[in-house]
């Protein structure tokens, strides 16, 4: 009895509960660096943030200094032929650009790669993609994602997402 009263509660909450938890759906774009130790942690950011359930990566090695520079036209207009079929394919609901520590491809302090992500961000925005563009920086010792502002200044969002 004991056994049929436990079926029955989890399928009464699995059957209500699709009426009234949201549902992960869609995909966000991740332009970031190569380095694997980022992508966990980054995928559970932006489904717990916009809930999605994919997250298009858009990968290069110091890809936030190359973005920032502006001076290599070709490799800008490869990530933003890639970021632009996401959205255009996947209907990305959010750009995410993402910088983080020890990275070797941009082996800069926090600081400098902030402004390199926020330089970053005028150039996706140039592109005039229609999507929110996030600036994030992932810990990867600690695996925590910190929202970035997108002004000069120096405060964080302070959104920590933990992986597990």
């Amino acid at each position: 009895m004991k056994r049929l009263a436990k079926v029955s509660f989890v399928w009464f909450f699995q059957f209500f509960a699709q009426f009234f938890i949201p549902r992960k759906e869609g995909y966000a774009c991740a332009i970031g660096c190569i380095d694997g130790r980022c992508f966990e942690a980054v995928i559970r950011y932006c489904r717990k943030k916009y809930r999605v359930q994919w997250v298009d990566f858009r990968t290069m090695a110091g890809v936030n200094a190359v973005l920032s520079s502006g001076s290599d036209t070709c490799a800008i207009d490869d990530i933003m032929r890639d970021v632009i079929v996401s959205k255009r394919n996947h209907k990305s609901k959010v750009i995410v650009i993402v910088g983080h520590s020890r990275c070797a491809g941009n082996p800069t302090e926090r600081q400098q790669q902030e402004k390199h992500l926020r330089q970053a961000k005028k150039i996706v925005e140039f592109h005039e993609i229609d999507v929110p563009t996030e600036l994030l920086w992932v810990d990867v010792d600690r695996q925590t994602c910190e929202a970035i502002s997108a002004h000069n200044t120096d405060e964080t969002s302070s959104v920590k997402v933990i992986v597990e």
